[in-house]
């Protein structure tokens, strides 16, 4: 009872703590790319400020209450069958809320795709992705016209694919019995279309991943930029390899892996600032070399947290963590080893 009760009160902070940090990082990107002044600026409406802020607020609100708790989703159908039950007038009342509700999704669709939109054009301004195309290709004239057309084509293939799209997918669904993209069009007789289809949805997916990689090992390396490409080609030769042995089948363990590793490292991080330091900013300093007592208790951590069945793992070793630092920095004298000895 009292195992269940402490995990109940952990999910819930530890929920609140992921939803605050997710919605700062969200809202740290829209800061960053400038979009709501672009939004201001465009449209002159600099007095409406605090309605766009709350807009954006709300909005995350809603969708994270609808996302959380399913039963609110379903509000409509139970209005439906409330109105329903009330008989002659309670199915001309279905019909107005029936059509309210594809306006209203047709709004909301609207307004969520310029939203969606300028995000990926802010971002991909704001990365100079358009500039770096422009140059790798050396295409130097006509570019206006061509962030055009890319703009008009996705205008164009939206509404395409949301549309014809569905219908597609769903009949060759309905048809060849199988939800597997690939297996549809085999059993319809397409096996090459369904590769292609495979290949191309990896392709668009993957580019991204080893592109990232290698920007990253040039940057931890301090390689070279003309370095960059190989590095990426060896960085998607080694994401093929690895997806072939079957590295997709430890992925959960991955992440398991991540808890016990991680989780310590920030208990470190707060014994160091908090119980140590006693929150006080000004006076941190960093440290010349490496913080042993730190990776002493991050490691005397990550093994609690992985043998621990006594009560919630993480919690425990975020706990053992931090009073292993303390004691640790009250023990050892040594500057050289110690980030706070010979402080006041």
């Amino acid at each position: 009872m009292i195992q269940n009760s402490g995990m109940f009160l952990f999910l819930a902070v530890f929920g609140l703590s992921a939803g605050l940090l997710v919605s700062a990082g969200i809202f740290t990107v829209l800061l960053a790319v400038g979009l709501t002044p672009r939004f201001v600026g465009t449209t002159h409406t600099a007095k409406k400020i605090f309605l766009y802020e709350g807009c954006i607020t709300a909005g995350a609100v809603l969708g994270t209450l609808f996302s959380a708790i399913p039963v609110m989703g379903c509000a409509g159908e139970w209005l439906r069958e409330q109105l329903f039950s009330m008989g002659g007038e309670g199915g001309a009342l279905v019909s107005v809320l029936d059509i309210g509700g594809e306006v209203f999704l047709g709004i909301a669709g609207l307004f969520i795709g310029m939203f969606v939109g300028c995000l990926a054009l802010a971002i991909a301004e704001m990365l100079d992705s358009i500039p770096i195309f422009a140059r790798r290709t050396s295409f130097r004239h006509g570019l206006g016209t061509a962030v055009l057309a890319v703009a008009g084509g996705t205008l164009e293939g939206a509404p395409f694919g949301a549309l014809y799209g569905m219908a597609c997918g769903a009949v060759l669904s309905i048809c060849s019995g199988d939800s597997d993209i690939t297996v549809m069009f085999a059993n319809v007789g397409l096996p090459v279309a369904g590769m292609l289809v495979l290949i191309l949805a990896t392709w668009t997916t993957n580019v991204g991943n080893a592109y990232s990689a290698g920007i990253a090992v040039v940057n931890i390396f301090k390689m070279k930029d003309d370095k960059r490409a190989a590095v990426t080609a060896v960085c998607g030769i080694i994401g093929i390899l690895l997806s072939l042995g079957g590295i997709v089948y430890y992925f959960v363990d991955f992440l398991s892996a991540l808890s016990y590793l991680i989780t310590p490292i920030c208990a470190v991080l707060i014994a160091d600032y908090w119980v140590v330091g006693h929150g006080r900013s000004g006076d941190w300093e960093p440290f010349e070399g490496v913080n042993w007592l730190g990776i002493a208790a991050w490691v005397c951590g990550a093994l609690v947290t992985y043998f621990d069945t006594f009560f919630i793992p993480e919690l425990v070793g975020i706990a053992v963590t931090v009073v292993i630092y303390w004691v640790l920095c009250l023990a050892v004298k040594n500057p050289k080893y110690n980030p706070f000895a010979g402080r006041a």
